[in-house]
C-alpha cells in the first residue's frame, strides 16, 4: 500500500499535470483567439527590407476573393486566416469624400447597384450588397479603408492600390488609424506626377508598378524611379519571357529593391500564372517566377500558393 507521503506526492503530481494541461490548453486557445503570433507583422515589415530572402511573401489579390466577394471585409479576413502576408485592396472615393474598397469606378460589376462610386454617399453605398465573382448576391457590405486598416493591425500588411488620385486622403486615414507601418502604397504614375504627392504617404512602404514591355526606355525608367523614391519593392509586369528586365533582377536587388511579380493574370507574367499552377504545373508558373528572383507574389490563390511554398521550404522564418 502506498504511504501517505507517496499518496500526497502522487496527488500533487496529478494536480500539477492537470494544471499544466489546462494551462497549455488555455495558452493554445488564447493564441488562437489572438490570430497571428506576436511579432508576425514586425517580421513582415523586416521582410520588405530584404530584397534577397528565402521567405516568399504571399499577397492576396483583392483578399481571398475566390471564396468571398472581392474587396470585402470577409475576403480580407479569409486571406488573414489562410496566412497571407499582404492583402491587396483597391480604393475609390464616395461623394462625401470617404475612401471605400472597390476596384471599379462604378458599383455595377461587384454590387446590386448601378452608377459611379462618386455618385454615392457612404450612407447610400452601405445599402448595397456585394456579389461573389460568379455574380451571386451576398449579405456583405462595402467596407471603408479605415475599417480594413483597423482590423489589419497586428495581423497583416495592406497593399493599397488605385490610390493614386487619393494620396492625401489615404495619408489622413493612415494617420488616424496609426497604420502607416502596415501600409504598402503602390503606384505606376510618372515620377513627375508622383513627386508632389508622395509626402502624404511618406511614412509607409512604397512600391513602383511598371509594365516593362510597354516601354522601350524601361531600364532608364527603373533607375529613375529608384533614384527618386528609393522604393522597397517593384511590381514588374511583363508579357514575354524575353523581357530584358528578367536579366536585371540582380541589379534591382543590389539597389535594395524587392522583386514583386503578379501571377494573378497571364498578361502580367508571360503566361506563368496562377491557373497554370492550379492546373498541375506549379513549377512552370510559381517556380519559374521564383527562379527569376521574385520574393513577393500577387495571387488569386493564396491557400494553394502557401502550400506550394511550404513544400519548397520558402515559408520558414
Amino acid at each position: 500500500m502506498m504511504n501517505h507521503s507517496l499518496c500526497g506526492l502522487a496527488l500533487f503530481g496529478g494536480l500539477a499535470l492537470l494544471c499544466i494541461s489546462c494551462g497549455n490548453k488555455r495558452s493554445i486557445q488564447n493564441a488562437m483567439s489572438k490570430g497571428p503570433a506576436a511579432g508576425h507583422v514586425e517580421f513582415l515589415q523586416q521582410e520588405l527590407d530584404r530584397p534577397v530572402s528565402g521567405y516568399v511573401m504571399v499577397v492576396a489579390h483583392r483578399g481571398d476573393w475566390y471564396n468571398a466577394p472581392e474587396n470585402s471585409m470577409l475576403a480580407v479576413k479569409k486571406a488573414v486566416e489562410l496566412g497571407a502576408d499582404v492583402v491587396e485592396v483597391d480604393v475609390q472615393k464616395t461623394k462625401d469624400g470617404v475612401l471605400i474598397l472597390m476596384h471599379d469606378k462604378t458599383v455595377d460589376r461587384t454590387t446590386n447597384g448601378f452608377g459611379p462610386v462618386s455618385d454615392y454617399s457612404l450612407k447610400n453605398i452601405r445599402q448595397l450588397r456585394l456579389k461573389t465573382r460568379e455574380g451571386q448576391l451576398t449579405k456583405n457590405k462595402v467596407p471603408t479603408l479605415e475599417e480594413v486598416l483597423d482590423y489589419s493591425k497586428d495581423k497583416v500588411l495592406v497593399n493599397i492600390d488605385k490610390a493614386d488620385p487619393h494620396f492625401e486622403e489615404v495619408g489622413q486615414v493612415l494617420k488616424r488609424t496609426a497604420t502607416q507601418g502596415i501600409a504598402v502604397i503602390k503606384s505606376g504614375l510618372s515620377i513627375e506626377t508622383l513627386e508632389p504627392m508622395m509626402h502624404h504617404v511618406q511614412e509607409s512602404a512604397f512600391a513602383v508598378s511598371i509594365a516593362v514591355d510597354k516601354r522601350t526606355d524601361h531600364v532608364v525608367l527603373i533607375e529613375d524611379y529608384i533614384a527618386a523614391f528609393q522604393p522597397k519593392m517593384m511590381l514588374v509586369n511583363f508579357q514575354t519571357e524575353k523581357s530584358p528586365v528578367l536579366n536585371r533582377y540582380n541589379y534591382l536587388q543590389s539597389k535594395g529593391v524587392k522583386l514583386w511579380m503578379a501571377p494573378c493574370s497571364p498578361a502580367y507574367c508571360a503566361g506563368r500564372h496562377d491557373d497554370r499552377a492550379i492546373s498541375g504545373d506549379p513549377e512552370g508558373s510559381w517556380g519559374w517566377l521564383l527562379d527569376q528572383g521574385a520574393t513577393m507574389l500577387l495571387t488569386d490563390h493564396p491557400k494553394a500558393l502557401i502550400a506550394y511554398l511550404e513544400k519548397k521550404r520558402r515559408r520558414g522564418k
